[in-house]
């Protein structure tokens, strides 16, 4: 199937579909999957720009400031009822991004490496 894009402000985006890189940081690898906002439910885009986009608010934010929340039981401390929402570093989702197949074959090299540039250390 192929990943949805989107174009906004110049900015190319495509479908999230990667697995979670808080799981991955820990050993604990998950199937990819298709991400959405918690927020409203909308569909979640990433672009070039590092900015991921919700599809139904509109929201934009730098992928820096995200937080990932899984159904995976391993996710959080477990402390919690529901979904732990945990931030990440710049090198862990660099690489669920770049083994994401479906996203590299369809968004191509030159967008996975402006998508790096803009992403920056975190």
């Amino acid at each position: 199937m192929a990943l949805r894009k989107t174009i906004q402000n110049g900015y190319t985006y495509y479908e999230l579909h990667i697995s979670c890189p808080v799981c991955k940081s820990k050993g604990e690898h998950t199937p990819q999957t298709y991400w959405t906002h918690h927020q409203c439910g909308g569909i979640i885009f990433m672009g070039e720009n590092a900015y991921y986009l919700c599809e139904n608010c509109n929201r934009e934010t730098h992928v820096k400031d995200w937080k990932y929340g899984c159904p995976n039981p391993n996710h959080g401390s477990g402390s919690e009822s529901g979904y732990e929402f945990i931030g990440t570093t710049s090198g862990e989702l660099a690489s669920v991004v770049a083994v994401a197949g479906q996203m590299v074959t369809q968004a191509g090299i030159a967008w996975l490496q402006a998508f790096l540039t803009n992403m920056g250390e975190f």
